[in-house]
């Protein structure tokens, strides 16, 4: 074989291993570009989380779509991740029992009705004891639209309802508490507002800078003496809301409250 004839056959060899290679490389930048472009789709699912419960059909090992509801609270909180916007959508006609401590950081929560029945309603597990478990936020938005919050009663036993209250349905930290269309119900019920609290009571939000809660066409019933506390640093909007005449509004000093309903405060 002459000379000439090896260099055209080497020639032929580069030409054919760069168009290998080219093609091989087209290969991994097509999956890059396949990869740039599910990467943001999955975080995107992870920040907006959309969670449905049944708690008679449901099972927690669910996806948690609509066609496979989880059953229990307690497994949609654990979808989200800090920093997710995370829907926890309710069958309705229900109850939900959230039992044990949950505690949950930096997510935007929203709790909400599914379907045309009567309104979901939450309660907390009570210990032998009185103790409550809680649901503790730190620096979350809490949004509760048209469901029922119940006092924990069971077997007759109920938490402390005397100061200092060592219990607690919701206890947030420099967080922002919202009901809309909903209800606070039954007897011994309390919504506070407490810079620096322990769980104090059914429904705390505690902050030592700033405390918010806004109330929107919630109906307030109950028979536990005050049922809103606004102690230092709280803030309270009320609006289109009703709080029954064994109810009332009691204030500390820096608290404030904006409101269109009468203000009834306890002497």
């Amino acid at each position: 074989m002459s000379l000439e004839t090896q260099i055209a056959a080497l020639v032929a060899a580069s030409n054919s291993l760069t168009a290998a290679v080219n093609g091989k490389i087209a290969q991994v930048d097509a999956k890059v570009v396949a990869l740039e472009g599910a990467v943001p789709n999955t975080l995107k699912s992870l920040l907006s989380v959309a969670v449905y419960v049944d708690g008679q059909t449901g099972d927690d090992t669910n996806s948690g779509s609509s066609g496979s509801p989880l059953k229990t609270i307690n497994a949609a909180l654990k979808r989200g991740i800090s920093g997710c916007s995370i829907s926890i959508i309710l069958k309705c006609g229900q109850e939900y029992r959230l039992s044990g401590n949950q505690y949950v950081t930096n997510q935007f929560i929203t709790i909400r009705p599914w379907g045309n029945d009567t309104k979901p309603v939450i309660s907390f597990e009570t210990k032998e004891g009185g103790a409550v478990d809680v649901l503790s936020l730190m620096a979350c938005s809490l949004r509760l639209n048209g469901v029922k919050l119940k006092h924990p009663y069971r077997d007759g036993i109920t938490s402390a309802v005397t100061e200092p209250l060592t219990n607690g349905l919701i206890l947030a930290h420099s967080s922002t508490v919202s009901l809309d269309y909903g209800e606070i119900g039954g007897s011994n019920v309390r919504a506070e507002i407490d810079m620096g609290a322990d769980p104090k009571a059914v429904f705390v939000v505690a902050d030592r800078s700033m405390s918010y809660l806004n109330i929107n066409t919630t109906d307030i019933t109950g028979s536990a003496g005050t049922v809103i506390k606004l102690r230092t640093n709280g803030m309270a909007t009320l609006r289109v809301a009703s709080v029954s005449k064994a109810a009332g509004i009691e204030f500390y000093p820096a608290a404030t409250v904006k409101s269109n309903i009468d203000v009834i405060t306890n002497s």
